[in-house]
């Protein structure tokens, strides 16, 4: 049974649009966004020469801190009637977004992932851990302000320094 515990900070975009014959909408923006995680690994797979390892699980991310910045864009059409016959004419909207505020990203998300690393010992009970994570989120990173199908995934190069606890039974 593994444990991690880290503090992850993306940055990534966001450039999404949708509507219809008679009015769209779009977000193009930058986001950054800052996570404490805790990932249970109950299955872990080790080399006959336990070097290396895969090992898979869930995370849970908290949100400590979200930021998007960029600009959200509206439009519709609509209808002249002081000529004749009346003109369709196009009504667009530009708004800047920069905001801290959190009103954009879930709260708590949650992901399944594995991780596969390569075990250097440091000492007998200190491992040095390159490794390759991947996670699939079980629900969406954003809300539904953004808009956004997409559940989150994440793919990551770590380097872990793991201690080993000691073992109660000798």
């Amino acid at each position: 049974m593994g444990m991690t515990i880290k503090h992850m900070v993306i940055n990534g975009g966001v450039d999404i649009a949708g509507g219809g014959l008679g009015a769209g909408f779009g977000i193009n923006a930058d986001t950054k966004i800052r996570t404490l995680e805790l990932g249970l690994f109950p299955f872990t797979f080790k080399s006959l020469d336990d070097k290396f390892e895969i090992r898979l699980g869930v995370e849970l991310a908290y949100l400590t801190n979200g930021q998007v910045k960029g600009v959200r864009n509206s439009w519709h059409l609509d209808w002249d009637n002081s000529t004749i016959p009346p003109r369709t004419i196009y009504v667009g909207e530009s708004k800047p977004i920069n905001s801290k505020s959190d009103d954009y990203f879930k709260d708590l998300t949650a992901s399944v992932c594995v991780n596969m690393g390569y075990i250097i010992s440091i000492s007998p009970k200190l491992d040095l851990i390159p490794r390759l994570y991947f996670g699939y989120g079980l629900n969406k990173r954003f809300t539904d302000e953004i808009d956004s199908t997409p559940k989150n995934r994440v793919a990551v190069f770590e380097i872990c320094l793991r201690k080993s606890l000691a073992n109660p039974n000798g």
